[in-house]
């Protein structure tokens, strides 16, 4: 099917080929192949030019704010403290992200351990929240009695289709700013969750959306005056965007390090932002003697 599609297209027209695989992404596998189709056009036109795609994509600012997310549901106060401090002795971060225990004494515990931790090298410091599949009732009275000690920025609500009024009431009785899309997989996806403002930041995830349903989603949301965070990814390949990205808030970082399996990116970090790099394209570079650099080769 993807042969019948796309033979003979001329890959710079990235949006031509991003709308011609649209009505075909209707699974998970499908959506995934289509941005990273996507992101890889993009990469080619950037090496093509001999520039970093974040200049490419007409950015003129390589830097961009970014917060630190812990992966998982912390299995103790000691583990949050090891991870946190781990990386915040090597990088500074203005920002920190915990997923909900369930239990909100431990939260607001752990919370206000992220932000001592990071305020030893950067001041202030942002504190948020992973909510996961958060639903009303018992989960917005959790949250309600974490911010009577904790000063959240915003919490991560994990909203799928037909989630959205559920949203709608997280919006209105919590203080923090709540945050969805990193699931949603298609542009139109974004419009009931615009339309009937149930989220106050857009969470986009480039392998799912790649650039082009990125840079979409992000001029729709600009439409309703809302900010956009960028989910983590390998490579830290999502920080380009951040340089055109209207009302960008920020870009989630889940190891400053972690670059992946036979592969280096060209993005570091400096007093809580990431810096964009100069290498063409995505700047990824692959290691040619590595297992997992052989078996990309291969394909």
């Amino acid at each position: 099917m993807a042969n019948d599609l796309l033979v003979g297209r001329d890959p710079r027209a990235v949006s031509t080929l991003w709308d011609v695989l649209a009505p075909h992404c209707n699974d998970d596998s499908a959506v995934a192949a289509r941005a990273s189709l996507d992101l890889a056009c993009w990469d080619a036109a950037a090496k093509s030019r001999d520039e970093p795609l974040w200049k490419t994509l007409g950015g003129s600012r390589p830097r961009a704010m970014a917060h630190l997310s812990m992966p998982g549901v912390p299995e103790s106060d000691d583990a949050v403290r090891v991870w946190f401090e781990g990386i915040a002795s090597r990088v500074a971060f203005r920002a920190g992200r915990l997923s909900l225990s369930g239990a909100p004494a431990t939260d607001a515990r752990r919370l206000a351990l992220v932000r001592e931790i990071l305020e030893e090298r950067v001041k202030p410091v942002d504190l948020a929240l992973d909510a996961g599949r958060l639903w009303p009732g018992e989960g917005i009275r959790k949250i309600r009695e974490i911010e009577r000690s904790v000063d959240l920025s915003w919490v991560k609500f994990a909203g799928r289709a037909g989630d959205e009024l559920a949203s709608k009431r997280l919006v209105d009785r919590i203080r923090a700013a709540v945050c969805v899309g990193a699931e949603l997989t298609a542009e139109r996806d974004f419009m009931s969750w615009l339309h009937l403002r149930a989220a106050n930041v857009i969470e986009v995830d480039v392998y799912r959306l790649g650039c082009t349903g990125t840079l979409r989603v992000a001029e729709a949301a600009f439409g309703y005056e809302l900010p956009v965070i960028l989910a983590a990814a390998p490579g830290h390949v999502q920080v380009h965007l951040a340089a055109v990205l209207p009302s960008f808030m920020s870009v989630g970082i889940v190891d400053p390090d972690a670059q992946g399996a036979g592969f280096s990116g060209d993005v570091h970090f400096e007093r809580g932002r990431a810096v964009m790099g100069d290498r063409p394209g995505a700047g990824l570079v692959f290691d040619a003697v590595s297992p997992a650099a052989e078996e990309v080769s291969d394909v």
